[in-house]
């Protein structure tokens, strides 16, 4: 939403209670979105909060305190968006336990109900509208007979921005300090397609455990959603750097940043 905004004319600045923009991501990924977001202008105070905000006419004072400071600041607007809570009816859904929260499914997608099911943000699982077309799917096919285990360990995370973010798997701030773990980044800029588009920001990270499979992938760039789809089939069906590395790539293209990555990850990367 800041990103719109910001094109459209408006100055935007961005209060963040966590350390960088993106919390649940790595906090490169996040620094590389948030170089290009500075040059639109738009303002950060991260490690902050809102403290107070007082309607004054058609402008909003609000109050922020950072870790050195506090100040007031003036808007016309105000988005707030600190996260999701399910808004349900406790009597009408008392019987599967719902008093206030999410709806408790299994991996069938099904409530303490043996014929009820409950899929989408509801649940509480994963809050993205991609996993709640596969959680309909398990729950329709489950409740005609089938016996489908819904599985969260490959489900893409996708920022759409200025530029995109994409990610699947584990983060590398998640297995950084765990034996047989590594992580390695490939930059956009060492792709030709890079010069044909004059985009220099982006790069894909891969990361492997100690067999060398494929177990986390994240991309920052161009069209990263689409990209991301190579990411989502190696860690569920946790192939290896050396499989992929293998695979031709077509030239001049964005999915080389990829290549680029997995070569790097089997330690014989060709064109850095």
């Amino acid at each position: 939403l800041g990103t719109i905004l910001s094109s459209l004319g408006s100055d935007v600045t961005i209060v963040e209670m966590m350390d960088h923009i993106l919390p649940g991501e790595d906090e490169d990924v996040a620094e590389t979105l948030k170089k290009l977001l500075m040059r639109m202008k738009i303002r950060f105070f991260e490690s902050s909060k809102v403290t107070k905000l007082d309607k004054l006419g058609k402008t909003f004072r609000v109050n922020v305190e950072t870790e050195k400071e506090s100040f007031e600041m003036d808007f016309e607007g105000v988005i707030l968006a600190i996260g999701r809570e399910p808004v349900v009816d406790d009597g009408t859904l008392e019987l599967l336990g719902v008093k206030g929260g999410y709806v408790k499914v299994d991996e069938k997608m099904r409530t303490k109900i043996e014929n009820i099911y409950a899929v989408g943000d509801v649940n509480g699982k994963s809050m993205l509208a991609h996993t709640a077309f596969m959680e309909g799917i398990v729950a329709g096919e489950n409740s005609a007979g089938m016996n489908v285990s819904m599985d969260y360990s490959s489900i893409p995370n996708v920022l759409f921005s200025v530029l995109e973010v994409a990610s699947v798997g584990v983060r590398e701030k998640d297995v950084k300090d765990e034996d047989g773990y590594s992580a390695v980044k490939f930059p956009l800029m060492a792709t030709g397609r890079s010069r044909t588009i004059e985009e220099r920001y982006g790069f894909t990270k891969v990361i492997t455990d100690g067999d060398g499979r494929i177990v986390g992938m994240s991309i920052v760039g161009p069209n990263a959603s689409e990209m991301i789809m190579e990411g989502v089939i190696a860690v569920k069906k946790r192939m290896k750097v050396s499989e992929l590395s293998r695979m031709v790539h077509p030239h001049p293209t964005l999915s080389e940043m990829i290549l680029g990555a997995f070569e790097l990850a089997e330690g014989r990367t060709i064109h850095l």
